[in-house]
């Protein structure tokens, strides 16, 4: 890292970098694995939060997040690791309906099944089409749809831990993050003087009084 690299970067890669060495030291606990990773990828991209309007606009500083990565991807990595690291756990994901989110609408009545599963094939084609142009950006944005709805079924207790039942998408995604998120984080590394923002919860040295 350089030496005149702003704080607040200082402070962003610190806190990613230890969560990815959280998920390498739970490699065997492929949920806490697969929580530590995102938590990891949530340190690496969040800018501060608003409050005041009790809304958070993640969805769009995630794809600014993926669209400044890419632009600064000279050597292709993300795509190379995509496509070259893993492709069998990613034909294997998108052929999960577990992990689509449109899947879960139509069991909760909200789509028909024919409408879900029309969904569910656009979906992969979309994928297979962005990673054959080799739209980065177009391919992460698919994915970590996928991802991010398994992470909220773990997240708000809608899995059991260790369960045998959703093990495959467990640990084809754990393995997917542990080569994409490091791989976020070098290329941040690589680019202080880029305005990745304040992040969330900043740290503060001052005193605080105590609340009357």
């Amino acid at each position: 890292m350089r030496v005149d690299a702003p704080v607040d970067f200082a402070v962003r890669t610190h806190r990613a970098i230890s969560w990815v060495k959280c998920a390498q030291q739970h490699g065997a606990d492929l949920d806490l694995k697969f929580l530590c990773l995102w938590i990891a990828f949530n340190a690496a991209y969040a800018r501060q939060l608003d409050f005041s309007d009790g809304r958070t606009p993640e969805k769009m500083q995630v794809d600014s997040f993926f669209d400044k990565l890419c632009q600064l991807d000279e050597g292709d990595r993300i795509y190379n690791a995509i496509w070259q690291e893993f492709p069998g756990p990613l034909r294997t994901l998108f052929r999960n309906k577990f992990v689509f989110k449109e899947f879960w609408l139509y069991k909760e009545g909200k789509r028909s099944k024919s409408e879900w599963k029309y969904r569910f094939k656009a979906d992969r084609s979309n994928f297979k089409r962005a990673v054959r142009r080799k739209q980065t950006w177009r391919v992460l944005t698919l994915l970590f749809a996928r991802l991010y709805l398994l992470r909220n079924q773990l997240v708000h207790g809608a899995a059991t831990h260790g369960s045998g039942i959703n093990r495959q998408q467990v640990r084809d995604s754990a393995a997917i993050l542990a080569v994409l998120v490091p791989t976020f984080i070098d290329i941040v590394l690589e680019n202080p003087l880029e305005d990745w923002g304040s992040p969330s919860f900043p740290v503060l040295h001052e005193e605080e009084p105590p609340l009357a």
